[in-house]
C-alpha cells in the first residue's frame, strides 16, 4: 500500500504540475523552498539519529536478541516515514522548481536527488530491510545464537553482506 501511495503521490504531483504553472507564475505565492529544507533536514536528521545514536544505543542497553527486534522495528517504521517525507520533498522539490528557484536546473537536480532518496527508501522499506529482519529469523529458527559473535555461518555472512549494503545505500 505505501509503494502505491507514494508512486500514486508522485504521479499526482508529475500530472498536476504543468498544468498550474500558470497560476503558479501569475501569483506570488509563500516560498516553499524552507518548507523543503525543513523536510531534507528532517530525513537526514532522522537518518542520522536512527543510525549513529538510537540502534546503537539498544545494542548497548539490552539484550543483543532484544536489540535485534528492537532495530528491525525502529528500521520499518522509519523507512516507512522516509518515504512519506521523501513523497513530500517531492512534491515541494516540484513547487520550488516551478516558482522559478534556480529555474530548470534547480528543478531537476532538486527532483533527481529528492527522487533519488525517496527510491532508496523504497528499496529499503521493501528489499533490504525486510532481507535483513527475514534473515535473522532464518537464523533463529536455525538454533544459531545471535549472541555469539564468533561463529561465521554462511547466513551471518549474507546478514552481513545485506547490511553493508544498506549501509552504503544509507
Amino acid at each position: 500500500h505505501a509503494v502505491l501511495l507514494v508512486l500514486g503521490v508522485a504521479a499526482g504531483v508529475g500530472a498536476a504540475v504543468p498544468a498550474i504553472q500558470p497560476a503558479l507564475a501569475a501569483s506570488s505565492p509563500p516560498d516553499t523552498g524552507p518548507v523543503l529544507m525543513l523536510l531534507l533536514a528532517i530525513w537526514v536528521g532522522g537518518s542520522v539519529m536512527t543510525d549513529f545514536v538510537v540502534v546503537p544505543h539498544a545494542f548497548t542497553a539490552l539484550d543483543r536478541n532484544a536489540a535485534i527486534d528492537l532495530g528491525a522495528e525502529i528500521f520499518r517504521r522509519w523507512n516507512f516515514s522516509e518515504c512519506l517525507i521523501g513523497a513530500l520533498a517531492l512534491l515541494f522539490a516540484f513547487a520550488v522548481g516551478t516558482r522559478g528557484w534556480g529555474g530548470k536546473k534547480r528543478l531537476g537536480a532538486a527532483c533527481a536527488l529528492t527522487g533519488a532518496m525517496t527510491l532508496i527508501s523504497l528499496v529499503f522499506l521493501f528489499g533490504l530491510t525486510p532481507a535483513i529482519i527475514g534473515k535473522v529469523q532464518t537464523m533463529r529458527d536455525a538454533g544459531i545464537d545471535l549472541r555469539d559473535l564468533t561463529r561465521r555461518p554462511p547466513e551471518r555472512e549474507a546478514l552481513s553482506a545485506i547490511h553493508t549494503v544498506y549501509g552504503i545505500l544509507d
